[in-house]
């Protein structure tokens, strides 16, 4: 029966242990004053009374492998909004809102401006399915008769058409969506149409569009 199986020797003034064949478990370092592990070789403390203390900002990101901390790892309530990056979050991050949903949803809102001045589409890519729950359009400069606003899931129409021939600053609500076309699917466009009433001066809008994510 061997003595031990841990066997030591000196390379270049450092202290390295080894298994029975002559494989690196741990060195020490003494110009680094550092232990290192070999790869494949662990430092295993009991977690009744194993403890290892660390400065702080000792351990780095570059220090943590892949994907390491995980949800269990973190605290219950430890992120809090401090900790959340400013200009970060976005609606992409709200949850789908069930039928009849007992837990409140939060709305999500496209900002879509238009030109003006002629009669044009403005295309948006919708990243999730969403269900469309009003539409507002806020006059950027004076509009005249026929000028209208008309919001579409691609190419049919979820809202009425928006009468803003009014005057500069005047903002128009919708008066009917229609629930067949009001869901635009992941990927779908929300199609804005500005209709200028003939003498291409329809006014600049901003078009606001409140919406649910819906599965």
């Amino acid at each position: 029966m061997p003595f031990s199986k841990i066997k030591t020797r000196w390379t270049d003034g450092n202290l390295e242990f080894m298994d029975d064949s002559g494989g690196i478990i741990a060195t020490w370092d003494s110009d680094n004053r550092k232990l290192t592990f070999a790869s494949g070789a662990n430092l295993d403390l009991s977690a009744a009374t194993g403890l290892v203390t660390f400065a702080a900002g000792e351990i780095a990101a570059a220090d943590l492998g892949t994907n390491a901390v995980t949800t269990t790892k973190i605290n219950a309530l430890a992120v809090t909004g401090a900790k959340v990056a400013e200009d970060t979050l976005t609606g992409n991050k709200a949850a789908v809102v069930a039928n009849a949903n007992t837990g409140p949803g939060l709305p999500v809102l496209h900002r879509v401006n238009t030109a003006g001045g002629v009669t044009a589409d403005t295309d948006v890519t919708v990243d999730d399915k969403v269900l469309v729950l009003d539409v507002w359009v806020q006059n950027n400069g004076a509009g005249t008769a026929s000028d209208t606003i008309t919001v579409k899931n691609g190419a049919s129409a979820i809202t009425d058409a928006i009468d803003i021939s009014g005057a500069d600053k005047t903002i128009k609500r919708v008066a009917t969506i229609d629930n067949a076309n009001a869901t635009i699917a992941a990927g779908g466009t929300l199609k804005v149409t500005e209709t200028d009433g003939g003498s291409n001066d329809s006014p600049a809008t901003t078009v606001y569009v409140l919406c649910v994510k819906v599965a």
